[in-house]
């Protein structure tokens, strides 16, 4: 679909779902399908069910916003010279990649005695 629609239709289209989304689940009570109206102070209630429900729904939407993460990447790294990639880069080590690593702390969130 997304060879043959282009980059731009393909947008449009995840901006129009992610707005459904959000009208039809995101601010839509589960359990009472009220429309959830209110300032940043309103407290909503709600029980194991409703909450497992907008878990659900959160995890869903992550899965697929890194869906289309990956697409997009895909297709940029297609049309690019990306062959100069599989080279490594200037980062030799990375913190927590040894076992000395584990217990390391940087300076900045250290406390002072």
């Amino acid at each position: 679909a997304w060879a043959e629609e282009g980059a731009f239709a393909r947008f449009e289209k995840w901006v129009k779902e992610g707005n459904q989304f959000a009208c039809d689940r995101a601010y839509v009570n589960p359990s009472s399908q009220s429309k959830l109206a209110g300032g940043p102070q309103m407290t909503i209630n709600f029980g194991d069910s409703t909450y497992s429900a907008i878990r659900q729904d959160i995890l869903d939407q992550l899965l697929l916003a890194g869906a289309r993460t990956a697409i997009v990447l895909n297709d940029i790294l297609s049309i690019q010279d990306a062959s100069k990639l599989n080279k490594g880069s200037t980062v030799n080590k990375a913190i927590g990649d040894s076992s000395e690593d584990k217990d390391y702390i940087p300076p900045e969130l250290q406390k002072v005695a």
